[in-house]
């Protein structure tokens, strides 16, 4: 029941205080409170003295990382298997392929807000896809990748209004400030004077187990205290990020008839083809408190490509097998690759692409946005003469469903797609699709 009501007690403060109870008979909050108050002018008034442009931080250094961390590592925007960062599982049913694609595993570099700023999340990643109409028929064409991914954070900008005005302010005046985090100081005060008697009667030495444990469990307290009286005062947040991954293992598993090998018509080749890759991206997210949001994106790709690697229309094969007279039966059957000669080459070959979301939300548990992207992949030709490319524009509706808090549970998006091809005899292809997001969890947990 003690570490309850410490738990409850201890807030009002940041880190430079803290480390001050455990040397206390009592928390002595007004005290706490006026140094905390008049430290964050001070920082305030060094801020704007030093270039005259708005400060980004409204909150104690603990509890800005804290947030930073909580609201960077529960981003569920973008293309799945190149910018998302975070635990996450996606699914895209379309007419040529399906493709599941998830991220088991995330470790944050500096998870304790105590250690440091939060900077970067390292993840496994996998993927697995199956070609044609058929929901994962692994008996025909088949991708599996796995691999691993490092998220860096370059930029946080959150801005925010201070009381009492009807618009961000440019080039803040201190004075405004000073005002917001004196209502701050006077609101922790007015919440704790009820329980005064009570702090009283509490020995916080035999409470805390150690320094480090006193400290944590008061900040963590000023930390959700701070979170709620300034959650409606950010105007915008801005985030900048890259993600970089090696996808070490990779193979495209499929079944080939050649003309060069009549027997391939009685029993198709397996062909099981090896393609890691590196791949790059930059992202930015942008979101403003009057419910738009801004998400935008490019990446480069470069691994192994191979002649069938962007060609997904296939021929049927089936297995015939007589019975008694002329009667016959389909023994088995297969989606097929009919090429000219057995041997597949592969080589090096890049990829680019880049992606546009805007998002508006439209009630207090959902959005909606529109998914703009373009995708430019090369791949083989036989007669190596041009590099060919498949050249996909996709749009689509996103509809993104929320908890209570305003994190995203789930992004529904159905999506129309036109591929067509350069330096390749083959004509383009309209298809339609959807896509599903599920973060696991926060990362905070």
């Amino acid at each position: 029941m003690k570490k309850v009501l410490f738990l409850l007690l201890a807030a009002g403060t940041q880190l430079t205080a803290a480390a001050q109870i455990i040397k206390m008979p009592k928390l002595e909050f007004d005290t706490i409170l006026s140094k905390t108050k008049d430290s964050l002018i001070k920082g305030i008034n060094n801020s704007i003295g030093k270039n005259g442009k708005p400060i980004h931080r409204l909150v104690s250094e603990y509890t800005f990382r804290r947030q930073l961390q909580n609201d960077f590592s529960t981003l569920l925007t973008g293309d799945k298997s190149k910018t998302t960062v975070g635990q996450y599982a996606a699914v895209d049913f379309n007419e040529s392929e399906q493709i599941v694609a998830v991220t088991p595993y995330a470790l944050i570099h500096q998870k304790d807000p105590l250690k440091g700023p939060f900077k970067s999340i390292f993840q496994v990643d996998a993927s697995a896809s199956t070609s044609g109409n058929k929901i994962f028929d692994f008996k025909n064409r088949f991708k599996a990748t796995l691999g691993v991914s490092a998220t860096l954070l370059h930029f946080a900008g959150y801005r925010f209004e201070p009381q009492g005005s009807t618009a961000p302010v440019r080039k803040p005046d201190s004075t405004i400030y000073a005002q917001l985090y004196t209502n701050l100081a006077d609101d922790f005060k007015q919440k704790f004077r009820t329980l005064a008697t009570t702090v009283d009667s509490i020995d916080f030495k035999d409470i805390a187990e150690s320094e480090t444990t006193v400290k944590k469990a008061y900040i963590e307290k000023v930390a959700d205290y701070e979170t709620t009286l300034t959650k409606k005062v950010w105007t915008s947040k801005l985030l900048v990020w890259s993600k970089w991954s090696v996808n070490f293992l990779s193979f495209d598993n499929l079944n080939v008839i050649a003309d060069s090998d009549t027997a391939s018509y009685k029993s198709p080749i397996e062909k099981n083809i090896y393609n890691p890759s590196l791949q790059g991206s930059g992202s930015g997210y942008w979101i403003f408190s009057n419910g738009w949001e801004f998400y935008g994106s490019l990446w480069a790709k470069i691994g192994i490509k191979h002649t069938l690697s962007e060609i997904f229309t296939t021929s049927e094969w089936k297995k015939i097998k007589p019975l008694r007279d002329s009667a016959i039966i389909i023994d088995d059957s297969k989606d097929v690759y009919q090429i000219k000669n057995a041997d597949i080459k592969t080589k090096l070959r890049p990829d680019f692409g880049g992606q546009f979301i805007v998002f508006h939300k439209i009630s207090k548990k959902s959005k909606l946005g529109l998914d703009l992207s373009y995708t430019m992949a090369s791949f083989l030709s036989s007669t190596e003469d041009n590099t060919p490319w498949s050249n996909a524009f996709a749009v689509g509706l996103i509809i993104g469903l929320q908890d209570k808090e305003g994190n995203t549970t789930v992004n529904i998006e159905p999506y129309y797609q036109r591929k067509h091809y350069l330096n390749f005899d083959k004509e383009s292809r309209d298809l339609g699709g959807v896509k599903f997001s599920i973060p696991f969890t926060s990362l905070m947990n």
